[in-house]
Order: structure tokens, then sequence, then C-alpha cells
């Protein structure tokens, strides 16, 4: 199982992060979400044992609110 995850917002980022990591990463576990998309992705993840969630922007500080675990 993987420890780490990159959630990326969209389509085009999560290709990229497929071609990008494929060969040098390829225990990195690749997932799409935006915003609460993103925050509920996480917390699944976060269940399943992943340990770093790697995101940019708006879902990185949505992420970090404490409140997110509570929900």
């Amino acid at each position: 199982m993987s420890l780490i995850a990159f959630l990326a917002p969209d389509e085009d980022m999560l290709a990229t992060a497929r071609v990008t990591l494929a060969m040098t990463h390829p225990e990195i576990r690749l997932e799409q979400g935006l915003l609460s998309a993103g925050v509920r992705k996480a917390r699944t993840l976060a269940r399943e044992g992943v340990e770093i969630v790697i995101t940019r922007g708006g879902t990185a500080v949505a992420i970090k609110r404490p409140s997110w675990a509570l929900r």
C-alpha cells in the first residue's frame, strides 16, 4: 500500500502526474479531487493508511483546517 498520494485538481494535472511519476515514483498513489471533493478524498486516503497527501492551493488550505478530520 502506498503511504504517499498526489491529489490532482483536474484531469490535465492527473495525466501529467501519471506520465511524470510512472517511471520514477510508481509507489505514489494518484487521485483527483478539488476543494471539498479533495478534502473528502484526503479523508478516505487517510482511512486507507496514506500518511502524506500532496496537493496545492485551496485544496491544501481546506485539508489543513482542523475541522476536516472530524466530518
